[in-house]
């Protein structure tokens, strides 16, 4: 965090002109704390993260690809997606909003309250992307991948809603999601979608 030394030089200039010899300590403090800044400011000062607002595209998963049927994935206006690119490589969503389901042979719809932040790192020895998530998020499993219970996920995939705190790998080569630990709720989206 950059501590700006201005605020240090007013409140050093509220010095009693009764007593002129602290001036000299004063000044020689102000002097101090700007050298200090300058010694420091290349680490305060790093490059900020790339900040991007977007609202995501409704759209629908196929059938195979999360549940056994179509499902339509609608965003209410007031969605956003706060996204942070660091320069270490790091890659920070924060997201909100709720987002309505909709099972395409039927009409059942589902409204879930995402509120979440997830960050993910590209390990450089693997390059397999590791997620962490915390908060309410939707997360859809494709066949092969390995779920929150440690299974394979079959043939028509899996959708879930966490509520808690989510760990995840994706191999860099497969993109199958190989691992997932879950502390929390999870609900089975799809069930719910059949009723």
């Amino acid at each position: 965090m950059y501590r700006d030394p201005a605020t240090s030089i007013v409140s050093d200039r509220a010095v009693n002109q009764g007593r002129r010899h602290r001036v000299g300590g004063t000044a020689l403090v102000v002097i101090l704390v700007a050298g200090l800044s300058l010694i420091f400011a290349p680490t305060a000062s790093a490059t900020q993260p790339t900040r991007t607002v977007f609202t995501p595209a409704d759209h629908v998963v196929p059938a195979g690809f999360g549940c056994a049927f179509d499902v339509q994935v609608q965003y209410d206006a007031d969605y956003r997606v706060i996204q942070f690119e660091f320069s270490d490589g790091r890659v920070m969503f924060i997201g909100n909003g709720e987002l309505t389901t909709t099972n395409l042979e039927t009409g059942a719809t589902l409204t879930w309250q995402n509120d979440y932040q997830r960050t993910e790192v590209t390990d450089p020895a693997t390059n397999d992307l590791l997620i962490e998530s915390s908060g309410r998020a939707a997360l859809v499993f494709w066949p092969g991948d390995v779920d929150h219970n440690g299974q394979v996920v079959g043939e028509d995939g899996a959708l879930y809603g966490f509520v808690g705190h989510v760990e995840a790998t994706i191999d860099g080569g497969t993109y199958v999601l190989t691992n997932t630990a879950q502390n929390g709720t999870a609900v089975d989206l799809c069930a719910l979608l059949a009723e």
